[in-house]
């Protein structure tokens, strides 16, 4: 019972640390405005970021209509190697837009902009991550229900056992 005690403690301690954690990171992040120049009918993929799974906010300004796509890692792939068009959110002939989408897992995301105008475009870009990050939140809830239950059986169990003798 001793060693069921100590992993329930384990955990419990394991659980509470990664939900502190999670709460502490669970602030808005800003990612630094973005400013491109886009020349007529061109393709502009951002570099790829590591984003976890969290609500975005995208702001985008443009003097003309510009079409907007938020590529997943497997998107990111096919446009690179192939350039075949595989996105997880598509904005068509937006001049100013403000969108807030859910990312469901954590990895790698990239956002690709298309100019299909005559016009060389201005471009402004601001992402904001916020909400908790629902993996590490499931996992630190997980843990700290885990070592409750581990606390909780190590301190039943001896009663159990001492009665059925």
């Amino acid at each position: 019972m001793r060693k069921l005690l100590r992993l329930g403690v384990i955990f419990l301690v394991i659980g509470l640390s990664l939900l502190l954690t999670t709460a502490l990171r669970g602030s808005p992040i800003y990612i630094q405005p973005i400013k491109l120049t886009i020349t007529p009918h061109e393709w502009v993929m951002l570099n790829p970021q590591l984003w976890m799974p969290r609500s975005i906010k995208l702001s985008l300004f443009s003097i003309s209509e510009i079409d907007v796509y938020i590529l997943d890692e497997y998107g990111i792939n096919a446009w690179c190697e192939e350039k075949r068009l595989t996105s997880i959110f598509t904005l068509n002939g937006v001049k100013q837009s403000t969108l807030e989408l859910q990312l469901n897992e954590r990895g790698k995301y990239a956002i690709l902009i298309h100019n299909p105008s005559d016009l060389h475009l201005d471009v402004y870009i601001s992402i904001t991550l916020y909400m908790l990050e629902k993996d590490l939140l499931s996992a630190s809830i997980a843990l700290t229900t885990m070592g409750i239950i581990a606390i909780i059986t190590s301190k039943i169990l001896p009663r159990y056992a001492t009665r059925g003798m």
